[in-house]
């Protein structure tokens, strides 16, 4: 077991608790679905973000790991990642959910409903319908990033970022880094 894999097992523990929900019919205990997902990652040699896609791949999935956004959120900005462009890709793609929720409120009425959970649901499943690739590629030029406009981050580190979006073996990998941003994005 490396330093590495030490740090970001008890970071897991302590941003990841199973809870008591209480309902109406008696409590029951809910356990981290990400806690769960991080140490198997961490016991088998993977990234702790590994996989992420299959942590998310339907709408109710996504909703239970939505709860716990702020430990995912704590995770991404103090874990010890494999290569800093993999830090940079999430984000990147923070900015880029930055600028798009900014143009969704500036586009909505005081008063109105902002479409955030509409928005975070077709990322989310553009997303898992990329099955190679170019579907990749696809997805976060022409729908995400496009759609944010100009997002500094990328342009400051395109160079080490191009390459999780690029390189045909890279696909799987950073669609798990995009999900990641979205379900820990705050």
């Amino acid at each position: 077991i490396t330093d590495k894999v030490i740090k970001n097992y008890r970071l897991c523990d302590r941003y990841f608790h199973n809870r008591v929900v209480e309902w109406e019919e008696g409590n029951f205990i809910a356990t981290s679905i990400i806690r769960e997902l991080i140490t198997e990652n961490l016991a088998r040699g993977f990234p702790w973000w590994h996989n992420f896609t299959h942590a998310v791949r339907s709408k109710e999935l996504f909703k239970f790991v939505s709860y716990e956004k702020q430990g995912l959120n704590q995770m991404v900005k103090n874990a010890q990642w494999d290569e800093q462009a993999q830090k940079l890709f999430v984000k990147a793609c923070h900015q880029a959910l930055l600028q798009i929720y900014g143009k969704l409120y500036g586009r909505s009425r005081e008063g109105e409903y902002t479409q955030i959970v509409r928005e975070n649901e077709r990322i989310r499943s553009g997303l898992i319908r990329c099955q190679n690739s170019e579907d990749f590629r696809l997805f976060m030029t022409a729908n995400f990033w496009s759609k944010a406009g100009n997002i500094s981050i990328l342009a400051d580190y395109w160079e080490e970022l191009m390459p999780l979006t690029t390189k045909p073996d890279n696909w799987k990998l950073a669609r798990d880094l995009a999900l990641l941003s979205l379900a820990s994005y705050k």
